[in-house]
């Protein structure tokens, strides 16, 4: 049998990671915004922000932090912080574009699924 049939019968496997207090506390708050809100897109600019700062911590919780748990030594470990720091420049104005196009349905199915992804 393959690889790709057997790991078929396994369930399928889950990465998460945990935010700061404040970062959670942040991410509940507009959620409970948008969800409570009649018009949930006013919305849209500081949803952008959390999201940009929720992407950030979850790129340094899996790859900064494990190559500073490698002990791969200060030139990788700098180097892999100014990759990351690359990607969040080039990020950074692209979420705030595709989060401001979002209509009031399309916002509160995305707080459902944040909320999902929470538990």
């Amino acid at each position: 049998m393959s690889p790709a049939r057997s790991s078929r019968k396994k369930p399928p496997a889950s990465f998460r990671f945990y935010v700061s207090p404040e970062l959670q506390d942040r991410l509940e708050a507009v959620l409970a915004r948008i969800e409570g809100d009649k018009d949930a897109t006013r919305h849209h600019a500081e949803f952008s922000e959390t999201l940009v700062t929720l992407v950030a911590e979850g790129l340094d919780y899996y790859f900064l932090r494990t190559v500073k748990a490698a002990r791969a030594g200060f030139l990788l470990e700098q180097t892999a912080a100014l990759g990351i720091a690359s990607v969040q420049k080039v990020m950074g104005p692209v979420v705030p574009k595709i989060a401001g196009r979002l209509d009031h349905d399309q916002l509160r199915s995305v707080a459902a699924t944040m909320r999902e992804l929470m538990k």
